[in-house]
């Protein structure tokens, strides 16, 4: 009985840690397997330019974008109804770079792989470089260019 006990309780504990851990290993399964990650665009756009793109995101104020996290990203998804504009800003800049990479693991793959990216430049990229990068990826789409 109690090597019984023993071995449910190691399940239920292992399967805990894997519901814990998922988000994490998700993101950074993702990263490792996307190949290159996007370089922070030099010069910035204008502060013009920069509100442009806070206001198309529905941002209201100053520009803020606050550094996610995986779990904050899954919270996020079930917990809020709407996006957060900083949020909106990075994971344009995440669509347009994975754009120009190949199709790696179909419609779930991309979606995890946007995701983990949308989190990363969160947290390694300034909001005047995420503002840069969304206005220029606006621009070349609306040229006609891949971003």
């Amino acid at each position: 009985m109690r090597i019984l006990f023993r071995i449910l309780a190691g399940i239920v504990g292992l399967s805990l840690a894997s519901c814990l851990l998922a988000p994490w290993l998700a993101y950074e399964v993702a990263l490792a397997r996307m190949g290159t990650l996007p370089v922070p665009p030099r010069p910035l756009a204008t502060p013009q330019q920069q509100a442009e793109v806070w206001q198309r995101a529905g941002g209201e104020g100053p520009l803020v974008v606050e550094p996610l996290n995986p779990y904050g990203f899954v919270l996020a998804l079930v917990g809020r109804d709407r996006v957060r504009p900083g949020e909106e800003i990075a994971y344009w800049v995440a669509r347009a770079h994975l754009m120009g990479q190949a199709d790696q693991g179909g419609m779930l793959g991309g979606q995890i792989r946007s995701a983990a990216l949308t989190v990363w430049l969160t947290r390694h990229w300034s909001a005047e470089e995420l503002a840069t990068a969304a206005h220029a990826a606006a621009r070349s789409q609306a040229s006609g260019q891949r971003p």
